[in-house]
């Protein structure tokens, strides 16, 4: 059951919207379609349904809040960005088709192929960046207005279907972020198929057969999985999460810190592990590496005698050794945050989840200021764990950023100490022992 609400604040306000008029002349017997821009009223009534009302009454519910007061001003220029790539990625499509058919057979095989791309992973090659980084392209927007994009008017396209909303895909994957999931598109797309309230705080309408296809309907998983494939391809998931910490701290809802935090974490690869031998100088030695499949991205019945390709079937995934007996096949990532107010920085996927924890810290560190210059005057100190205790890593991060790095003292009881201690101490022994003069124990 729907209740109907009277909104005051829509009553004096009018939005400029494009939308076709079609004008007859009368003399000459000519139909004209000419683009116009008039001043539309907002309605004065909204129709809310009782269950948003019930939503809004549970404080808990953090997504319905976040979701329904959502300011989509400062995304204006990510949904342009997407709109213009979205238009590039079909049409990059339509020339692939083409392009394919008149290219010779790959040579390559999958064994060679494999090899090429185990000798570019950063564990294997120390000209590979650590981190991942997608470099976002500032697309100009040549088939769309940002000044016409709101919510539930893309862009006008003069052939085929309207795409989906910019903003109701984007509050899609937030929510679910919001909710405490991973914003897996099959787990946006459970979550509007299954919940007709999150699916309308979003921006989208439930199907209905009786009026056919609409613009505005929750869309198919496949929709869903291109829209997540473009944000990643193009960066714009990293230009947006940026954008909103810059003005984060520029409002000063954000509060600088001395200190940051700096860790790792990781996250389970879907993809199944694969152990290749790779070549070594002596015949008697062998050398294996844990990589990804090695496939090709098309659909071509024999792989082996297409034009296509090899790649990897998971890049990035690899053997994640947290300890002696736990060992992960996922992926990376690298995270920098405020340990005061817990708050997340940055964080950026490492190309190689077989690298060492510290190879991350100082290019991620070299982002962080990159990306936030207001905060090189307030971090004195980067906290660590014991993976970053090295004494050529807390020299370099004090020689090129002027802070200081702190990791845990004896981490594991892996050593002892009696060299450089401070005044008052006794030798660290391996059972994490320190007396104080006075046989104070600390």
């Amino acid at each position: 059951m729907s209740s109907v609400i009277s909104s005051k604040k829509t009553a004096a306000l009018s939005r400029e919207i494009g939308y076709l008029e079609v004008a007859l002349n009368k003399q000459e017997d000519v139909v004209m379609v000419m683009i116009s821009s008039s001043a539309v009223q907002l309605p004065l009534f909204q129709i809310v349904e009782s269950d948003d009302l019930a939503l809004a009454q549970h404080e808990d519910l953090v997504w319905f809040e976040m979701l329904r007061d959502f300011d989509y001003q400062p995304f204006l220029p990510v949904a342009a960005q997407y709109y213009e790539a979205l238009w590039r990625f079909n049409a990059d499509q339509i020339e692939r088709r083409a392009e394919t058919q008149d290219k010779a057979i790959n040579s390559e095989g999958q064994y060679n192929a494999t090899l090429r791309l185990v000798e570019g992973r950063a564990t294997m090659n120390e000209q590979t960046p650590a981190l991942f980084e997608i470099k976002a392209e500032t697309l100009e927007p040549l088939h769309g207005d940002a000044r016409e994009i709101r919510p539930g008017f893309p862009p006008l396209r003069l052939a085929g279907r309207p795409p989906k909303c910019f903003f109701a895909m984007f509050k899609a994957f937030l929510g679910v972020v919001l909710q405490g999931k991973h914003p897996e598109p099959e787990a946006v797309f459970g979550e509007l198929r299954n919940n007709p309230s999150f699916a309308r705080t979003c921006g989208f309408t439930l199907p209905d057969i009786r009026t056919g296809y609409r613009q505005s309907d929750t869309p198919s998983l496949r929709k869903i999985e291109q829209f997540d494939q473009i944000m990643a391809a193009s960066g714009l998931w990293g230009v947006a999460a940026v954008g909103q910490v810059a003005r984060n701290l520029k409002s000063n809802r954000i509060k600088p810190e001395s200190n940051i935090v700096h860790d790792t974490t990781h996250y389970e690869a879907y993809s199944s592990m694969h152990t290749v031998t790779l070549p070594t100088e002596k015949a008697d030695q062998t050398k294996k590496k844990s990589v990804p499949a090695t496939t090709k991205n098309c659909r071509c019945k024999d792989r082996h005698n297409c034009p296509h390709e090899w790649v990897s079937a998971d890049e990035g995934a690899g053997t994640v050794t947290k300890s002696t007996s736990k060992r992960y096949w996922a992926h990376k990532a690298s995270t920098l945050g405020l340990p005061e107010q817990h708050i997340l920085l940055d964080a950026v996927a490492m190309s190689d989840a077989a690298s060492h924890d510290s190879q991350s810290l100082v290019p991620q560190l070299t982002r962080l200021f990159g990306f936030y210059p207001e905060l090189k005057s307030t971090v004195k100190r980067v906290l660590d764990d014991g993976a970053a205790d090295d004494t050529h890593l807390k020299a370099e991060v004090l020689e090129t950023f002027g802070i200081d790095l702190l990791t845990p003292i004896n981490p594991r009881g892996r050593k002892a100490i009696s060299e450089n201690l401070g005044r008052g101490h006794r030798p660290h022994n391996r059972q994490w022992n320190s007396d104080l003069q006075g046989q104070l124990s600390i």
